[in-house]
């Protein structure tokens, strides 16, 4: 008891300053204030913190936080055209959202409070609550995000003939990877809005690439609009597969269990409300598993026609190739599929 009045007296505290944050100017009120949540997050965790008023309202904080800083970053890329060097706050949005999402949101979304205490029920209720107020928003508006800046930026290197140095390419990179990682912690805390965001963004970007395919009449060379769109596509194969798969090196490829909880209760809960009018969670799987074959078989065609186009991103099809490296060996007779018991299907799914 005393663990837990310390904690709302420290959260309350916190929940004050944080509404107090200015994001219109550089400071480091915003990063030490997001710092502070981080350590109590990482203290107290959400056995004690679900149980304190302040909660809601500073998760509530934290997504406006969050959304705010994401919409700044992709105007301001766009003023600059795509010249992210040129953005005067981006290194210190990105050192706060980097606090937020991996010290704050990953932690949360990662407790293993939501996934093994009490009733399948009530983890469910805190699961769908906690996405409701951040997890959710804050997951598809950072791949909005993220996807955005990255077309605008691909399209000023390409327009500009420049090229990122190798070493700075490799650090960001890592940072992605890891970026990736832990967000989609944060996505699969509520999978069929996490995978409904992905294949909005994946309908809109893939046809325009296809187009531009199939307009390019056999000419090798690669504008600053395909070289955006082929950056895009890549980002958004890569936020699906980090979504669905685990990096399984070195381990038994499993399906991530928040992936197969997921999948469980959609399926229990379909069955006592057959009614349901909205696709199932297996069936989102499926479809964004599909959509990225549909996509690379077109790809491979157009390869098979000309294989010298340059408009044909190798570095994409390497992308493709990864997922298929990680989904394959996890869902293709998955651990589990020989217990004739489970009724679990995403099991049977590519059994």
């Amino acid at each position: 008891q005393e663990r837990k009045q310390y904690a709302s007296m420290l959260l309350h505290g916190t929940l004050q300053l944080l509404q107090r944050v200015k994001l219109d100017e550089e400071n480091s009120y915003l990063i030490d204030v997001l710092q502070i949540l981080g350590r109590l997050v990482a203290n107290f965790r959400l056995s004690v913190l679900a149980e304190l008023n302040d909660l809601n309202p500073v998760l509530s904080g934290m997504a406006q936080i969050g959304q705010q800083l994401l919409h700044d970053q992709v105007r301001d890329c766009e003023q600059a055209g795509g010249d992210v060097e040129s953005m005067e706050l981006r290194e210190w949005r990105e050192e706060a959202l980097s606090v937020l999402v991996m010290d704050c949101t990953v932690l949360l979304a990662s407790d293993p409070w939501l996934m093994y205490s009490g009733s399948e029920v009530t983890r469910r209720q805190a699961q769908k609550h906690l996405a409701s107020l951040i997890l959710g928003p804050l997951y598809s508006g950072m791949v909005a995000c993220r996807t955005r800046m990255a077309a605008l930026e691909e399209h000023y290197l390409v327009s500009h003939h420049a090229e990122l140095d190798e070493d700075k390419e490799d650090i960001l990179a890592s940072d992605q990877k890891e970026e990736m990682e832990g967000i989609s912690t944060v996505g699969r805390l509520d999978l069929a809005t996490a995978l409904a965001s992905l294949a909005e963004r994946h309908a809109h970007t893939m046809p325009r690439l296809q187009a531009l395919w199939g307009e390019g009449n056999g000419q090798n060379v690669i504008t600053a609009e395909t070289a955006a769109l082929l950056e895009e596509a890549r980002l958004l194969t890569l936020y699906v597969s980090h979504l669905l798969t685990d990096d399984n090196k070195g381990e038994a490829p499993e399906i991530p269990l928040s992936v197969m909880q997921a999948c469980q209760e959609d399926h229990d809960l379909r069955k006592q409300q057959p009614n349901q009018s909205t696709p199932s969670v297996t069936h989102g799987i499926a479809s964004a598993v599909q959509a990225l074959m549909q996509f690379a078989e077109a790809q491979m065609q157009k390869i098979a026609a000309n294989p010298t186009n340059m408009m044909l991103s190798p570095i994409l099809a390497k992308t493709f190739l990864q997922f298929l490296q990680r989904w394959g060996p996890a869902y293709i007779y998955p651990i589990g599929y020989s217990d004739s018991s489970t009724e679990n299907p995403i099991i049977h799914e590519w059994a």
